[in-house]
């Protein structure tokens, strides 16, 4: 009732036309069930386990890049060589989440090497 009464009070204003849509708008690109599917299904398999700690930042950073790559999945194997932390092998995107979810975290514990294992079973994509 109060949207009526605004949208009455704004046409006596000059110059204010109210159009509405005959239709619903055509949802445009990914619809949110199947991308919320996908998000739900991302998960993240860090060893060595006293690096699990990180998985809620990587698997964040995992469910962003599955927003433009639906299919994206893979291992990530780390190394830290001269204190620094680098990805040896893996998807490239996977690579980055990866290494930036996890260098600090191997320099304080003082991991060697690391690999991360990112998987969206069960989504529809």
């Amino acid at each position: 009732a109060a949207l009526v009464s605004a949208a009455a009070a704004a046409a006596a204003e000059p110059g204010f036309e109210l159009a509405l849509a005959a239709e619903a708008p055509e949802p445009r690109g990914d619809s949110l069930a199947p991308r919320l599917a996908r998000r739900q299904a991302a998960s993240v398999a860090i060893e060595p386990e006293v690096l699990e700690v990180r998985a809620a930042g990587l698997r964040r950073c995992y469910m962003e890049l599955l927003d433009a790559r639906p299919s994206l999945a893979g291992r990530v194997e780390l190394a830290r060589r001269d204190g620094e932390v680098e990805a040896t092998r893996g998807p490239e995107p996977l690579r980055a989440c990866a290494t930036e979810g996890l260098s600090a975290a191997m320099r304080e514990a003082d991991v060697a090497s690391a690999r991360v294992t990112f998987s969206a079973e069960g989504s529809d994509s």
